[in-house]
C-alpha cells in the first residue's frame, strides 16, 4: 500500500527543476505546489514572508491531520536555488540519474527535498492513510540568500514536536545533528584621495590600508570546526588617483561560540588598530547569520528519526555539516531540528546530479516519521 511510485517522484522532481525560482523569485513554483495541495485537499496558507524579505511569495506551509495519537511533526525543504539558469534548466535523465545539461545548474538542492515530501504525501491521500502524527510541511523561500524565508516564518502559533528539514549534499544515509554559527562581516576603509603622480604624500590610500588589514587575518580553515573568509572587494577610481575608500566583506563561521566570539574580537581590535597607523577610519559591522546547534544522539528528536531508517532497513549515520539550513533557524525557535540528506550531488555547480532512487529513500523515511 506504501511503496514508492518511482516514475511519479521523478515527474514530480522533473516538473519542480524545470521550474525558475531563484531566491525571492519562488512564485512559479509555489504556484505549482498550491495546485498539487489543492488537488489532494490538504489545508494549506502563505504567510507574509514575501513582504519582510522582499520576495515574490511568502513561505507555503500545510497540515495534514493524523489521528492525534501521537507527535506534531513538520517536514521542511525550501524553494529556491542558486544560479545559474540561464534559459532554464534543461534536466537529463540517464537511468536513475537525473543531472544537468552542464549549461545549468539542477537545483536538486532542494528540489529532491520537495519531491520526496510531495511524493510522501501522495501515498497517504491517495491510499486514505491517516497517520498517527499530525503533520506540518514548511515550504520555505530565499533559503540560499541567508535563511530568510524560515528567519519570518509565520506558524500560527503550532506546537510542533520535531523537525525534520530535507537540504544536505550527502547520501539520505546522513542524518545532520551538527551546524556552525555565522557571522557576516563587512569593512569600509575611508582613506583620502590625491593625485597619484603630482602630490601622493597627500593622500592616504584606502587600497593599502585594506591590504594590511586583510593580510592580518588568518584566513581559510583554522581549525577542524572553524573558518574564515573574505570574499569580495571593491574600490578606487582610477589609477593616477589615491583611492579614497575601499569596502570588502567577509565571513566567519564555527561550531564552537566562544571560538566565534574570540575570532570577531580580534577582527576588531586589529581593524581599528591598522586603521589608526595609518591615519584611516574603518568603518566595521557584523551580522549574525544563524546560530549553531548540536543535537546529541540520545535526544528524543534523534532517537525518533533512527527508528525511521531501521523500520526501512536504511543505513544511517550522525555527522556536522559546516553549512547553514534551516535547521539552524528552527532550533533557534525552541523546534527541535534535524537534518536529512536528500541525496544532492555537487549542488550549486554545472555538474550537479541526483539518484532517484535516494530520493525514492527519503519518501520511505517521511512516511514512517510520519506514523504510518
Amino acid at each position: 500500500m506504501t511503496e514508492i511510485n518511482r516514475e511519479r517522484i521523478l515527474n514530480y522532481f522533473l516538473d519542480l527543476v524545470k521550474i525558475p525560482s531563484l531566491s525571492k523569485n519562488e512564485r512559479e513554483v509555489a504556484e505549482y505546489l498550491k495546485k498539487f495541495l489543492k488537488q489532494y485537499s490538504i489545508p494549506y496558507y502563505v504567510d507574509d514572508a514575501d513582504i519582510k524579505v522582499g520576495a515574490n511569495t511568502g513561505n507555503i506551509i500545510a497540515y495534514m491531520e493524523g489521528k492525534g495519537e501521537g507527535l506534531t511533526i513538520m517536514f521542511g525543504a525550501h524553494m529556491d536555488t542558486v544560479g545559474p539558469i540561464n534559459g532554464g534548466v534543461k534536466p537529463e535523465v540517464e537511468g536513475d540519474i537525473v543531472k544537468s545539461d552542464g549549461t545549468t545548474i539542477l537545483g536538486s538542492d532542494d528540489k529532491a527535498g520537495i519531491a520526496a515530501i510531495l511524493e510522501c504525501l501522495t501515498i497517504l491521500k491517495e491510499n486514505k492513510i491517516i497517520p498517527k502524527n499530525d503533520i506540518i510541511v514548511a515550504f520555505t523561500i530565499s533559503e540560499e540568500i541567508g535563511l530568510l524565508g524560515a528567519k519570518n516564518i509565520d506558524l500560527k502559533g503550532k506546537k510542533i514536536d520535531f523537525a525534520y528539514i530535507l537540504d544536505s549534499s550527502k547520501p539520505p544515509k546522513f542524518i545532520i545533528n551538527k551546524a556552525p554559527s555565522h557571522y557576516e562581516l563587512y569593512f569600509t576603509v575611508h582613506g583620502k584621495s590625491a593625485h597619484a603622480g603630482v602630490n601622493p604624500e597627500k593622500g592616504i590610500n584606502a587600497i593599502s590600508v585594506a591590504s594590511k588589514i586583510i593580510s592580518s587575518f588568518e584566513m581559510g580553515r583554522i581549525d577542524e570546526e572553524t573558518t574564515f573568509n573574505i570574499g569580495k572587494i571593491s574600490g578606487g577610481r582610477a589609477f593616477n588617483i589615491v583611492p579614497d575608500k575601499v569596502e570588502f566583506i567577509g565571513e566567519v563561521r564555527s561550531h564552537s561560540d566562544e571560538k566565534i566570539h574570540s575570532i570577531l574580537k580580534d577582527v576588531e581590535e586589529k581593524t581599528l588598530n591598522i586603521s589608526n597607523e595609518n591615519n584611516a577610519k574603518v568603518e566595521f559591522s557584523k551580522v549574525e547569520g544563524f546560530k549553531s546547534y548540536y543535537i546529541k544522539e540520545d535526544e528524543p528528536v534523534t532517537r525518533y528519526v533512527v527508528n525511521a531508517y531501521r523500520n526501512e532497513g536504511i543505513e544511517y549515520e550522525f555527522t556536522f555539516t559546516n553549512g547553514g539550513s534551516d535547521a539552524n533557524v528552527f532550533n533557534e525557535m525552541g523546534i527541535p531540528s534535524l537534518v536529512i540528506s536528500e541525496g544532492t550531488h555537487n549542488p550549486h555547480s554545472l555538474k550537479e546530479w541526483v539518484d532517484i532512487k535516494d530520493i525514492m529513500k527519503v519518501s520511505k523515511i517521511l512516511l514512517n516519521l510520519s506514523g504510518v
